[in-house]
């Protein structure tokens, strides 16, 4: 047996000699060669680890000598726009975007006569975009603070501002307190808005807005959390829309919307009747209201209150 050498492989052959020595009394010696092709096996280099947010597309740029087909695989659940070349494009899918992570393979099959394909794989790593929620609009006494409930997810750092002139605890936490300035009572009102930066190498912070009402005017008993009601359109200028939570089908309700700095616009009482599709929706005229942002309120005889924020912007 031969076992070919470093220099043989790298040369691709080997000129292997069988020589005879003769009898005395012949003196010449007699020789016979051979050439030995040696087919290399695939070298096959997939490229180094990346990472990408999740709404990008991964560039590879894999490299291999000495094949006769290749493939590109991947552990998850994307897909590449040709997986028989060498630089082709992967589009992450929602598993691997999910995962976190993906294993992207390069596999070469050889010429033959050698028969053991070769493979080299790479990790590509997947950040998510950063999300925040401010927490649900609410509504605090005058002079009292409010413990804020933001949340968020798959960020860097996080930052709390106000439109006002109020102060947070500790801006970069999701959950500090809020004490309302003079600016903020007066308005009766403000804007709290809990901004997400990105991880790298994703680039677009995500931000989210609650409103916080100030009760000067009103005398409404907040010991209880205020939760959020569903109206449509929003922004809005004609007909606005509210659906009532299926808990309040027949019973005692009152609506009032006020403007950010507390003055009221409307008042209704009404019993919440069903209608044909089992719940309760209520409409009303707005479009006599001057563009800007409102709180609309929603109460029971027994303290139980939904909130949220209309806009009204015209043409």
């Amino acid at each position: 047996f031969y076992t070919p050498g470093t220099n043989d492989i790298a040369n691709g052959e080997a000129i292997l000699t069988l020589t005879a020595l003769p009898q005395f009394p012949c003196s010449i010696n007699i020789e016979d060669s051979l050439t030995l092709d040696i087919t290399n096996l695939p070298d096959v280099n997939s490229g180094d680890d990346v990472t990408i947010c999740e709404d990008e597309n991964c560039q590879l740029n894999g490299q291999v000598t000495n094949y006769l087909l290749i493939q590109w695989l991947t552990s998850g659940d994307g897909t590449f726009n040709n997986s028989v070349v060498l630089n082709p494009v992967y589009s992450p899918g929602p598993e691997d975007i999910e995962t976190g992570s993906v294993i992207l393979t390069l596999s070469a099959i050889p010429f033959s006569p050698c028969t053991e394909m070769q493979q080299d794989s790479l990790i590509l790593s997947i950040i998510k975009q950063p999300v925040s929620d401010a927490g649900p609009d609410a509504t605090v006494p005058s002079g009292d603070s409010y413990h804020l409930a933001g949340s968020a997810e798959n960020y860097e750092s996080l930052l709390w501002t106000t439109s006002g002139d109020g102060i947070f605890s500790d801006t970069g936490i999701p959950d500090p307190f809020y004490t309302p300035g003079e600016q903020d009572i007066a308005n009766a009102g403000v804007e709290l808005t809990l901004t997400a930066s990105p991880i790298s190498p994703c680039s677009f912070s995500f931000s989210d807005t609650m409103i916080l009402s100030i009760d000067t005017t009103t005398g409404i008993d907040l010991s209880k959390q205020v939760r959020s009601l569903r109206v449509f359109p929003n922004p809005g200028n004609g007909i606005l829309h509210i659906t009532l939570p299926r808990e309040l089908i027949n019973l005692s309700c009152n609506l009032r919307i006020f403007s950010l700095n507390g003055k009221p616009l409307l008042n209704d009482s009404f019993i919440a009747e069903p209608g044909l599709t089992g719940t309760a929706v209520l409409t009303y005229d707005i479009s006599d209201f001057p563009n800007g942002s409102y709180i609309i309120l929603l109460s029971t005889p027994d303290k139980r209150k939904w909130q949220t924020k209309i806009i009204v912007k015209k043409e």
